[in-house]
């Protein structure tokens, strides 16, 4: 929408200035020939006398007006304005993919991140899906299609093994990897087969309820630690 308005507004700020140049010419005592070229009518059919755009123009900006008007009516305006204003967590958008664009599991997992394994499964024994999901290591992971999703890079579900992919840098401070985790088994919760858009009601109802259970937890010190 905000396109056609730009177009319109486009189209009157072309007839305003032509009508401007018409009324100087004519001030300075120009010819009607002259002031008929600056309309843009010589004789030749190109316009109009009188104030109005050359006709060239006119149906030019007609056209773009109306391919616009189809493209809002689609809706593909509101599609990428939505893809390019949507929120990504500072350090994923950092979490690109290998360029073989594969899932690698990480072979030498340290001790701290041994230990922050056993914290995230006891994040997951808090929101109560221990059992249903596990969590792994992911030096890298493949490009996801989670669009408007906070943290897309971060983290991949694989719905037939009930496993979450966690990229292995979320495991460098608690607080990312509880972020991220979080964030993904509230999407699992909602709609496993589709960790789009945070902007659900759905999903940010589920998101804050399961922030409040860990935090909580954690706060009585019963997270487990590192």
């Amino acid at each position: 929408k905000k396109w056609l308005i730009a177009g319109k507004a486009v189209k009157a700020a072309l007839r305003v200035a032509t009508k401007r140049k018409l009324s100087e010419a004519m001030g300075k005592g120009a010819g009607s020939s002259r002031a008929m070229v600056m309309a843009g009518g010589s004789g030749g059919g190109g316009g109009v006398v009188g104030g109005s755009a050359p006709a060239w123009v006119a149906e030019k900006l007609d056209s773009i007006e109306r391919t616009l008007a189809v493209l809002s009516k689609s809706g593909v305006g509101r599609e990428a304005s939505s893809a390019t204003t949507s929120y990504q967590d500072p350090r994923d958008v950092l979490l690109l993919p290998p360029v073989n664009n594969q899932l690698e599991e990480k072979s030498d997992v340290s001790t701290i991140e041994h230990i922050r394994l056993e914290f995230a499964a006891n994040i997951l024994r808090i929101v109560g899906m221990e059992g249903s999901v596990v969590v792994k290591i992911a030096s890298n992971l493949p490009r996801s299609n989670y669009k408007n999703n906070a943290f897309r890079n971060s983290y991949l579900y694989d719905g037939g093994t009930g496993t979450i992919w966690l990229h292995h840098e979320r495991f460098a401070a608690t607080g990312d990897l509880t972020l991220a985790l979080v964030h993904a088994l509230s999407h699992i919760k909602v709609n496993p087969t589709d960790l789009s858009s945070d902007e659900s009601v759905a999903f940010t109802s589920e998101f804050f309820r399961n922030l409040r259970l860990v935090t909580s937890e954690l706060a009585s010190g019963g997270g487990g630690g590192g």
